[in-house]
């Protein structure tokens, strides 16, 4: 079967706003978040915030796919794929420059043997942390350009970044509500300025 997009944006200049969205991708091998082609102008950058996106189909399939991106924030979203193959990831980000794609407060999960987190340029990488981490059958849990790292330490070191990550079971409700329940993941985040309540509207805590 071919590839199918939950949602796909592409092509943009300007501010973009990507909340409060349930994405559920089944029965077929996709992308459950597609951003491709954006610059985000400052002060008003992109924004993709507090949304669920599952995918659970079969085949090579991603979370969320980042391609030559910039001015973005990627922050309070729990992904997760629960089906498809070893070539599976989490979130796939590639192409950009500049430090301007910003991953912080995030949950990407893979149960399926594939990546959770894979960086293909790390030169378009500014902010990255306190994210949650959560593999299955896999060897390696992230990848940063060329380095394949089994462990949140590995990954750290390569990247200089994550200092406040965390590996864990997010122990999510289902495959398709993905509200954690982890103590391991609660108040491991920290708040961020314009995000001031969760995707049910509740108010977030300074450590979420």
């Amino acid at each position: 079967t071919s590839l199918t997009r939950g949602v796909e944006l592409t092509t943009m200049v300007g501010t973009l706003r990507v909340r409060k969205n349930r994405m559920d991708l089944s029965g077929t091998s996709g992308y459950g978040l597609t951003l491709t082609s954006f610059t985000g102008t400052p002060p008003d950058t992109g924004l993709v915030a507090n949304n669920f996106v599952s995918v659970r189909g079969g085949g090579s399939s991603l979370g969320l796919y980042l391609s030559t991106v910039g001015g973005l924030q990627v922050v309070h979203n729990s992904v997760l794929v629960s089906g498809g193959n070893t070539s599976s990831y989490g979130v796939y980000q590639t192409g950009g420059s500049g430090g301007t794609v910003h991953l912080q407060n995030n949950i990407f999960a893979n149960t399926v043997g594939g990546y959770a987190l894979f960086v293909q340029t790390p030169a378009a990488i500014g902010t990255m942390n306190r994210n949650g981490y959560y593999g299955e059958g896999t060897v390696y849990l992230a990848q940063w350009g060329g380095v394949a790292c089994r462990l949140l330490s590995d990954l750290q070191a390569a990247s200089g970044k994550e200092a406040n990550g965390v590996v864990a079971n997010p122990q999510f409700t289902s495959v398709t509500d993905l509200h954690a329940n982890s103590p391991w993941l609660d108040g491991a985040g920290q708040a961020t300025a314009g995000v001031t309540v969760d995707i049910d509207n509740q108010a977030r805590s300074g450590s979420a």
